[in-house]
């Protein structure tokens, strides 16, 4: 979902992204034991859920400024128990400002 408006008298944008994906096939990193990793195909379910949320924004000539937040649920089966993936974060963010010059 893309939504278009102005901000003071400029063009400015809000987008919201949803994704959903299950996996039938993976290769599981399994770091439940301290002293071992083990590695095996999926043995149950899988799935990861993404929410993105961003705006665009110029809040003065030539600037431009970009914000975003990026929301992951990542599941995977462990031991027959569906639990948070490893070392995926649950929250994203980015902030870029640019200037453009006159030349």
């Amino acid at each position: 979902i893309t939504q278009n408006f102005f901000f003071m008298n400029r063009d400015a944008s809000f987008s919201l992204d949803l994704f959903h994906t299950r996996f039938e096939s993976q290769l599981v990193a399994d770091f439940e034991d301290k002293d071992f990793l083990v590695f095996s195909n999926l043995n149950g379910l899988s799935y990861s859920t993404a929410v993105q949320a961003e705006v665009n924004l110029i809040p003065l000539k030539r600037f431009e400024l970009k914000s975003s937040v990026k929301y992951y649920d990542v599941r995977v089966t462990y031991s027959g128990e569906l639990k948070r993936k490893p070392m995926v974060p649950l929250f994203r963010a980015l902030i870029n400002m640019s200037y453009k010059s006159k030349a």
